[in-house]
This record gives C-alpha cells, sequence and structure tokens, in this order.
C-alpha cells in the first residue's frame, strides 16, 4: 500500500498529478473538495465556490481540533491493500498525521511551479469560466492576494517536508514522465 500526499501552490499541477496516477497506475483519487466538503456545502444548500470551500474547511478545524481535522475525516476512508493518492494537502500537521497514521506507506510529493507560469494557468481557466458564465480576468494583483488565503500561506512550508518534488512548468506529456520516473523509484 502506497499513500501518496501531493502538495503545491494553487494550479501548479496537482490535481492532474492525482487524475494521472489514478488513471495509468489505479491509485484511488481523494479528494478534499469531492470527497468531504461539497458534499457537506450540498447538504447545507451552499454553493460549492473556493470562498465557501475554504470557510468549511477552517470552521471544520477550528471545531474538530486543529489544522489535521480534514485529512483525519479523508483519511478513515483509506482501506489496507490499496495505493491512494490525496492531492491538496496544505498544512505541516497533516503531513504529521499522514506520517504517524500510514509510517513508510506515506510518502508526500510537492509540485513546484513558477509564480507566473500559474497565473497564466489561472487566466486559462478563468477564460474557459468566462465563455460559459460570464465575467473578467483576474488581476495578478488579485491572483497575488489568493496567495494570502489562511489554507495557502502555510502551503511554501509544508512543500518543504515533500519526499519527492517535480517541477511542472511545461506541458502535461513532461509532468507525466517524471511522475512515471518517480513510480518507478517508488517500484509501483
Amino acid at each position: 500500500m502506497l499513500v501518496l500526499g501531493v502538495t503545491g501552490k494553487a494550479v501548479s499541477g496537482k490535481s492532474s498529478v492525482a487524475e494521472y496516477l489514478a488513471k495509468k497506475y489505479g491509485f484511488i483519487h481523494l479528494d478534499f473538495t469531492k470527497d468531504l466538503l461539497a458534499p457537506m456545502l450540498t447538504e447545507k444548500h451552499k454553493a460549492v465556490v473556493r470562498k465557501n470551500l475554504i470557510n468549511l474547511g477552517m470552521e471544520i478545524r477550528k471545531k474538530q481540533g486543529g489544522k489535521d481535522a480534514l485529512i483525519r475525516l479523508l483519511a478513515a476512508k483509506i482501506d489496507i491493500g490499496h495505493n491512494y493518492v490525496i492531492a491538496g494537502i496544505r498544512f505541516p500537521e497533516e503531513v504529521n498525521y499522514l506520517r504517524n497514521k500510514f509510517n513508510y506507506s506515506f510518502k508526500l510529493l510537492a509540485v513546484k511551479c513558477d509564480l507566473k507560469i500559474r497565473y497564466q494557468r489561472t487566466l486559462e481557466l478563468y477564460h474557459i469560466k468566462r465563455k460559459t458564465v460570464g465575467g473578467r480576468d483576474l488581476t495578478f494583483k488579485e491572483f497575488l492576494n489568493l496567495e494570502d488565503e489562511p489554507t495557502e500561506k502555510i502551503i511554501g512550508r509544508t512543500m518543504r517536508m515533500a519526499d519527492f518534488s517535480v517541477t511542472n512548468e511545461g506541458v502535461k506529456r513532461e509532468l507525466f514522465e517524471k511522475i512515471d520516473n518517480l513510480m518507478k523509484r517508488l517500484k509501483v
């Protein structure tokens, strides 16, 4: 069994890594939004949008005793005998919890990407959304403000805890080759 946590700044490629591992290597992809927060927001009749996700996550962490509260809920879904990938590890406390719970079966991967490339990727996502729901481009200043959210500020420290790292500043094929090499190293 391998539990691979993936950490990185916004739009660095964490979800792409998780989706690739699920598709090519059969990992079970656990997702903070899809598997935990979105169903809770839906149950409360609230929109599943970034602000509500952040607020709910912080509320759960406050009420349930710490920054590892969400990962404890997600880790309860893990069955021994399967490989899992969890994209979006944010807090060092989440890493510590997973390392204590799964020992050597847990590894943390940091996905690194330059700030300006991440901003360009964000603009591409906004252009797609604009075509379907209207709106305007996100300014670079607004993008930088997103980096100051409480769930984003700490990610640099969490990335420094990683067992492995990959840089994702090119095309997806290059990222996937790096993941294939990592899987060989991990004998998956």
